[in-house]
């Protein structure tokens, strides 16, 4: 995180970056509804409420304004990605999709190593 970095404010209902920025995006990260005093859970107990009072003001709006949109009827729909990687789990096995280090380190060389750095690799490392 990098709230160290900046503080917010509100000047005449718009929220200020540093005193000088309007503030256009804010990632909510780790927040839970079901725990309105913790800023990221257990996730990151560096920032409170507490020590950052500044930020709960948009904190109180974004909940406020996703309780307001009908949050406890959405909550409980899967994402479609996570069904989907549930299934396949499912359908591989566990164990042969994480299997090994090995099955990783080959994914990875496959998808993202260039051509030419591949078989470096492969002459290097004896699978």
């Amino acid at each position: 995180w990098n709230l160290h970095e900046r503080n917010l404010s509100d000047k005449k209902g718009t929220i200020m970056v540093n005193n000088n920025t309007p503030l256009v995006f804010y990632h909510f990260s780790a927040y839970k509804l079901t725990d309105l005093d913790s800023i990221a859970g257990s996730k990151c107990q560096r920032y409170t409420f507490e020590n950052r009072p500044d930020i709960k003001p948009i904190y109180k709006l974004y909940s406020e304004t996703v309780l307001k949109n009908r949050y406890e009827i959405f909550r409980d729909i899967l994402c479609y990605y996570k069904i989907k990687r549930r299934e396949f789990i499912k359908q591989k096995g566990r164990e042969q999709i994480y299997s090994s280090k090995k099955n990783i380190l080959k994914y990875h060389i496959g998808k993202y190593i260039p051509h030419s750095v591949k078989n470096l690799i492969k002459k290097l490392i004896p699978w």
